[in-house]
């Protein structure tokens, strides 16, 4: 017979003690005449853990939009600590180069590969030399295979 554990509950990486943190970055949604709007923005959401109630959550938008990935959705995104600089890592997607597109444009599927130091509020494209590079993805999953 398998014996089953719960996980314990890991705190968040990011941010000092006392706060819970969900980042979010680009996707897509339709403006009032059903054109398609594409962002590549990056959004923090942060609360302090020991009132976690809907109404004390504060939104940043994250800076370093000049260096930001292009417009995309579908992408992976995943928290990375090394030492003490938390990071941002984002694979793929599709993307596309302007924000407004029509419903019939076709995108691209990208095999980009970005971070973004949580700290530091830069992006920078990363072009590993080692290894076979994967394919473009589109809406892949990404597991947290911890520390």
């Amino acid at each position: 017979m398998v014996e089953y554990h719960a996980m314990q509950p890991r705190p968040a990486i990011f941010f000092p003690p006392g706060t819970i943190t969900m980042a979010i970055s680009g996707g897509y949604s339709y403006d009032t005449e059903q054109n398609m709007i594409n962002f590549n923005d990056l959004w923090l959401l942060t609360w302090d853990s020991s009132s976690p109630s809907p109404d004390t959550g504060i939104w940043t938008k994250a800076g370093d939009q000049a260096n930001a990935p292009m417009y995309r959705s579908g992408h992976t995104m995943a928290a990375y600590k090394p030492g003490d600089q938390p990071l941002l890592i984002v694979h793929g997607g599709l993307t596309f180069r302007h924000a407004q597109v029509q419903e019939t444009e076709r995108g691209t599927i990208s095999d980009e590969l970005f971070v973004y130091g949580v700290y530091s509020q830069k992006w920078l494209q990363l072009q590993p030399i080692k290894g076979e590079k994967p394919p473009g993805l589109f809406f892949a999953q990404q597991l947290d295979l911890g520390r």
